[in-house]
């Protein structure tokens, strides 16, 4: 009986922590950086930043925030995925939340009734 009630538990717990706020636009973009680079500066391969500072400051205020790539020698090497900053409460929205809630609520009910048709046929059948 503790097995499975630890069990619920651990999905429960798993899927309240497994749900992840929705991004407006979800898609992340792409920052170049060059250290070398001189001239003007927006973000692409053809111009790219000369500091990661200005391609994090970029990749913020992008909607779905953005992988730099720094440029190594003649490669461009993917250097970290920065988030977006969004404005506003962030976390699990209050519908999911409450769906997550009731589902984990549901199933420690369906298995408790479960525990109790068990209890009772074994105690007609002793």
């Amino acid at each position: 009986m503790i097995k499975k009630l630890i069990t619920v538990l651990f999905l429960a717990a798993f899927i309240l922590l497994s749900a992840q706020p929705a991004l407006a636009d979800g898609v992340p973009g792409s920052i170049y950086v060059d250290t070398a680079y001189t001239g003007s500066e927006d973000g692409t391969q053809a111009k790219p930043y000369n500091t990661v500072n200005e391609a994090r400051a970029l990749a913020r205020s992008m909607p779905g925030g953005a992988w730099i790539y720094l440029k190594q020698g003649d490669a461009w090497n993917r250097l970290e995925y920065v988030k977006p900053v969004v404005s506003g409460v962030t976390g699990i929205p209050l519908a999911t939340a409450v769906i997550y809630t009731l589902m984990a609520v549901l199933a420690l009910g369906l298995l408790f009734v479960g525990w109790q048709f068990q209890r009772r046929a074994r105690q007609a059948a002793g």
